[in-house]
Parts: structure tokens; C-alpha cells; sequence
């Protein structure tokens, strides 16, 4: 019974932790102006792996500016939600099956230019052919949350004027 209290006590902990930082988080985007209450930014999760797609829902859930609107398993089925769904931002892997990230990219920027496209990728060397394609950041897998989540406010208010590499 009491390893039971102390694990329940422990996950509220956690909780409690992780609700302080979300309101930390959104006190500092206020302060640097990359918050607003009334700015929702609909974003399409690209990737093939289910864990990467699953950790991504979990990590931007907790940004309240940012609402996830479809997950696309491979670039084809991209091209298709965002012709149905329209979404602000695109997260986008570039190694997947049936079409990579950087087809669905060049396809997507032909057919609806005003839609951003970040490259979200384990694989440093797409760097060039992403600012050939015209995605508008490019973000390795593993960077801060932090960066994830400003490069998305930034890339839909139109504050990512080049490729963004980090």
C-alpha cells in the first residue's frame, strides 16, 4: 500500500511539474511576443514512426497556441490531408516510404505556397535540397522543445524569412 501512495504522489508530482513548465513556457513566449491567446496554429504531423509521431502529439498538446489538426504516416497521405484539412504548418520528416518528405514538400509549396513546411529530420545532409524544395525551417530530431515549439509560432507568423537551421 504505501509503494501504491508513493507512486501516486510522485505522479502528481510529475504533473504538477509539468503544468508549472507549460505556464512558465507560455510566460516567456508572452514576453518575447510569440504568444497569444487568440492565435491558434493548426498543424499536420508528418512521419513514419509511430513513437515519433505519438511523442510529438504528446509535446505540442501541452502548447496551448498550437492545435494538431491530422498525423500523415508518409508524404503521400501529407499532400492529401492538406488539401482537406489546410493546416498552417506542416511538420514534415524527409526519409519516409511511398513519397519522402522533400516530394510532398515541393508538392505541397506548388499547390498551396502560403502553407509553411518544417523539416523535422535525423539526417543533417537534406539541408540544401530542403531550401531547393522550399521549406521554410529545417530542425534536426532531438532539438529543444523550446525550438520546436517557437520555430512553429515563427513560421506561421511569417518570421521565418529563410531556412531556419538548427
Amino acid at each position: 500500500m504505501a509503494v501504491f501512495l508513493l507512486s501516486t504522489k510522485s505522479s502528481f508530482r510529475r504533473r504538477q511539474d509539468i503544468r508549472f513548465k507549460v505556464r512558465y513556457e507560455c510566460y516567456i513566449l508572452r514576453k518575447i511576443g510569440l504568444y497569444s491567446m487568440n492565435e491558434r496554429v493548426r498543424v499536420l504531423i508528418t512521419d513514419d514512426q509511430q513513437p515519433t509521431r505519438q511523442g510529438l502529439m504528446a509535446l505540442l498538446s501541452f502548447t496551448p497556441q498550437i492545435e494538431i489538426i491530422g498525423v500523415a504516416v508518409n508524404g503521400e497521405e501529407a499532400v492529401l490531408m492538406t488539401g482537406k484539412y489546410h493546416p498552417d504548418v506542416v511538420l514534415m520528416d524527409m526519409k519516409m516510404p511511398v513519397m519522402n518528405g522533400l516530394q510532398a514538400a515541393k508538392l505541397i509549396k506548388k499547390r498551396w505556397p502560403e502553407i509553411k513546411i518544417i523539416a523535422l529530420t535525423i539526417y543533417p545532409y537534406y539541408r540544401t535540397e530542403a531550401v531547393k524544395a522550399g521549406i521554410d525551417a529545417f530542425l534536426q530530431k532531438g532539438c529543444a522543445a523550446e525550438v520546436l515549439q517557437s520555430t512553429i509560432l515563427e513560421a506561421n507568423r511569417s518570421e521565418v524569412r529563410y531556412a531556419k537551421m538548427r
